[in-house]
């Protein structure tokens, strides 16, 4: 190679490199102007641009070339530090000129204060839930004396994180963080649990729902066990979370003191008179102990164990209308160590819970039977979010999977119309200040840590969630009804007419 194709090649690499660094410019410079399209343009124009900006994948080389300062400063008007205590500061409005329809909608994403996507993938998840942001509504207004703010601070945050965007955008929850600032592990700089924080968000709300007119309903969370395996199903967890736990090293009080009284009977018949008055006194105190329910009354010292079989069993009494399960992955080894167990969890989208729910009548007789057996309808639930957790048992960081809803009106102070929210098959992944649209595919296939569905009206159930053993027994009503004039052996015939018909269907689907 000569010294003049070196020159024409360097000159050729340093023309690219001039063009590069021009591009460059030119995105610098229309930085400020892409991020306040809404506000410099019209509605329909900014729409526009910003779909071409989105395909052409500029939001992305922006978001990741601008420095850190310009956040600090644009996001500077949304960090708010003081805290909602009024009815009027958290309703704020959520209008937005964008249809619930529209596909290109995205949603505000949460700044990450340091080592904070425990309280932002938590927050995230709360917000996709229906029925919570009606009940804090209900709350906010019923109680304008009291200043509630915990309550209102997560109203205002929901509301915003709820709230259809064309725009990438973020904020702060200071608001959130300040209400809950006497607890430790929100204000240190640590990563924490995004179970606890819900702990802690559930029980500030159970504090408050105290002092309103309408109580706070039942917010909590079911821990649910992974097995040492490559992979488990939903349903096999809460299985093993209601089975029957039989306990050696453990006796029922109320067991054991029947048992007692049996025994005092039968020694009563065949012991002498001397005896048999002490007898009848201890008799006597168990019999009144056992009907005034005082089966704790430690003045019975006469008491002996049952010698029978105790066992334990828990089971859903009242589904709640929110339903959280978290899954714990805390596994240990032979030498004690702690580690993350990465046990695939399959989880369905809609899940019946009946079986595992008490059926209102409970058995206390017989340790060795189950204390109730399931609903026969279902209790149904769909699910609205999911938190992830990516890293090892001490490090790492949480996502949050969501479904976006939405209502058709605002109910704030200025609107005053009545919000109905809907939820959608579209799904945000939401990882901090980054929103990117998934499917349902997506969520189902990531691994969850924690889990929350929202119970489903019965006026959903037979129609679009339908299981195929209903349609079924809906068919054969159907074939009955039509042939309810036959006699016995007819239907007799046509039943078995019907059996081998499926069987030949059934062959030449085979073959």
């Amino acid at each position: 190679m000569s010294l003049e194709d070196v020159q024409v090649i360097l000159q050729e690499f340093s023309t690219v490199i001039r063009f590069l660094i021009a591009v460059l410019g030119i995105v610098a410079t229309l930085l400020p102007f892409i991020q306040r399209l809404d506000d410099l343009l019209p509605s329909f124009i900014a729409r526009f641009l910003s779909s071409i900006f989105q395909l052409v994948g500029l939001f992305d080389l922006l978001y990741y070339i601008r420095p850190r300062k310009y956040y600090e400063k644009l996001f500077r008007e949304l960090n708010e530090s003081e805290l909602a205590t009024t009815s009027y500061a958290s309703n704020i409005c959520i209008t937005s000129s964008i249809s619930p329809d529209d596909p290109s909608a995205l949603v505000s994403g949460l700044v990450n204060t340091g080592n904070s996507c425990f309280l932002n993938s938590v927050l995230q998840a709360l917000s996709s839930l229906p029925y919570l942001h009606e009940h804090l509504q209900a709350i906010n207004n019923s109680s304008t004396a009291t200043a509630l703010p915990v309550t209102r601070s997560l109203l205002k945050i929901l509301r915003r994180l709820t709230q259809p965007l064309y725009r990438h955008s973020s904020f702060r929850p200071t608001e959130i963080a300040t209400a809950l600032s006497s607890n430790r592990r929100i204000t240190s700089r640590e990563q924490q649990d995004a179970q606890e924080f819900f702990q802690l968000v559930s029980s500030a709300l159970d504090t408050e729902g105290q002092q309103g007119a309408i109580r706070h309903f039942t917010f909590n969370n079911i821990q649910l066990n992974l097995p040492t395996k490559y992979t488990a199903t939903l349903d096999e967890c809460l299985s093993r979370f209601t089975a029957m736990e039989y306990l050696d090293d453990a006796s029922c009080r109320l067991c054991s003191l029947q048992a007692t009284l049996q025994t005092i009977k039968e020694e009563i018949r065949c012991s002498k008179k001397e005896k048999r008055k002490k007898l009848e006194m201890n008799k006597k105190h168990i019999e009144q102990a056992i009907k005034m329910n005082r089966i704790e009354d430690e003045e019975i010292e006469c008491i002996r164990a049952s010698g029978g079989v105790s066992s334990k069993q828990v089971m859903i009494a009242k589904p709640p209308r929110i339903l959280c399960l978290h899954v714990s992955r805390s596994a240990y080894m032979n030498t004690g160590m702690v580690y993350k167990n990465p046990c695939r969890l399959i989880f369905p989208e809609y899940l019946d819970v009946a079986p595992y729910t008490t059926g209102g009548h409970l058995n206390t007789i017989d340790p060795r039977l189950p204390i109730s057996t399931g609903r026969s309808a279902r209790v149904l639930y769909k699910l609205m979010s999911v938190v992830v957790h990516y890293g090892s048992h001490s490090f790492g960081h949480f996502v949050a999977y969501k479904r976006r809803i939405y209502t058709d009106q605002c109910g704030c102070n200025k609107c005053q119309k009545k919000e109905n929210y809907r939820s959608q098959e579209d799904w945000y992944r939401i990882s901090d200040t980054k929103v990117d649209k998934c499917d349902l595919e997506n969520v189902l296939s990531s691994n969850p840590y924690m889990l929350i569905y929202e119970m489903v009206e019965e006026a959903h159930y037979d129609t679009s969630l339908e299981t195929e053993d209903e349609q079924q027994q809906e068919e054969e009503r159907d074939v009955s009804s039509l042939y309810s004039t036959m006699d016995e052996a007819s239907k007799a015939a046509l039943s078995i007419a019907n059996a081998l018909l499926a069987q030949d269907e059934e062959i030449s689907i085979m073959k």
